[in-house]
């Protein structure tokens, strides 16, 4: 949510109104950034499977469950969390020009 705000407040123009933009540019917003997050997530996991340092120091907590729940994606180191994350979630947001509103 932080992270969040400081985009918000990083991209914002206070001295303009907001406009809102129309159903289809917001829908195509939506796709890139989905696009953008879903192939840094890809790309990000995967170097973590070829880099045996960032493997068994980072990554390996993420395969340490059991069970596969849909939630366990989750259960990560805190690092690999922000790489993944927070900084795929903060380019997405930045590429695809999506406004707060």
């Amino acid at each position: 949510a932080i992270v969040a705000m400081i985009l918000f407040m990083i991209t914002s123009d206070s001295s303009t109104v907001l406009v809102q933009p129309s159903m289809v540019v917001q829908s195509f917003q939506f796709l890139v950034a989905m696009l953008v997050m879903d192939t840094w997530q890809y790309f990000v996991h995967r170097y973590m499977h070829q880099n045996k340092f960032l493997y068994q120091h980072i990554h390996s907590q993420h395969h340490r469950l059991i069970v596969p729940y849909a939630i366990g994606a989750l259960y990560n180191h805190p690092l690999e969390g922000l790489l993944l994350d927070t900084l795929g979630g903060a380019m997405s947001f930045l590429v695809s020009a999506l406004v707060p509103k």
